[in-house]
């Protein structure tokens, strides 16, 4: 990535208005339904940064030498360097740029970017969180619509949501919980990474394996449940996200 972008840079004509280049102490990207309002969901980045290339580690993270090439590249051709940042922990590539395009997708990185830029790109006040603590209990719960949990459970898109929500970089979340609910009225719950996440075709048999102790329940139930066995637990205090599969 970092060749690639030293070698767009070099162009005669540049091919991007801006880099923006993901690491945990750039400005922090902060996505809320407000901030899209006021500037409409039909905006999209570019509307902000115009075209721009984005750079980020992939596999491992950018050595230092990369780094410096590609801001040298972006000075030499006077092409705007921006820092960023989706969060202080480590994540995986592949989680990254899922939630860099839903972002864009949905209207919410336009405002996020267009607050960096009148904050003049700040960069972010806290340090990176490395491999420290983890987050506050988090509860995803994974509406599935028109289609009956072992349905669902049995198909990539699952085993994906499954490593999405209890791996990040070089380390697995251990106050997470992960609910899929069917329409058929069934509920599977997991509170933990068992080890084998990294890999889609692992969760996925893994996924099949445990579709015997789905149960009937609602929403209501399982959140309630979850809000009874976290409190008085570690970390700010809990937050639950609901969606639709």
């Amino acid at each position: 990535l970092a060749i690639a972008a030293a070698a767009a840079a070099a162009a005669a004509t540049p091919r991007f208005a801006c880099l923006l280049e993901l690491v945990e102490s750039g400005c922090p990207l902060r996505f809320d339904l407000p901030a899209r309002r006021s500037l409409g969901r039909a905006a999209g980045a570019c509307a902000v940064v115009g075209r721009a290339l984005v750079v980020l580690g992939g596999v491992r993270d950018m050595e230092d030498w990369e780094k410096e090439t590609v801001a040298s590249a972006c000075r030499d051709f006077g092409v705007p360097h921006r820092l960023l940042s989706l969060g202080r922990h480590s994540e995986l590539t592949s989680k990254c740029i899922k939630a860099f395009e839903v972002a864009d997708d949905s209207g919410l990185l336009a405002p996020a970017l267009a607050r960096c830029q009148a904050e003049g790109w700040k960069a972010r006040s806290q340090p990176p969180a490395g491999l420290g603590p983890d987050r506050a209990p988090l509860h995803i719960v994974a509406v599935v619509p028109g289609m009956p949990l072992a349905s669902y459970a049995s198909l990539p898109e699952a085993a994906n949501l499954f490593v999405d929500t209890f791996l990040r970089s070089k380390k697995a979340y251990r106050q997470t919980t992960l609910t899929l609910l069917g329409a058929d009225g069934l509920g599977l719950t997991f509170r933990e990474d068992p080890g084998l996440a990294l890999y889609e075709m692992d969760a996925l048999a893994h996924l099949r394996r445990e579709i015997h102790r789905a149960q009937p329940t609602t929403m209501l139930q399982v959140l309630g449940t979850w809000l009874r066995r976290v409190q008085g637990g570690p970390g700010s205090g809990p937050s639950a996200a609901a969606a639709g599969a």
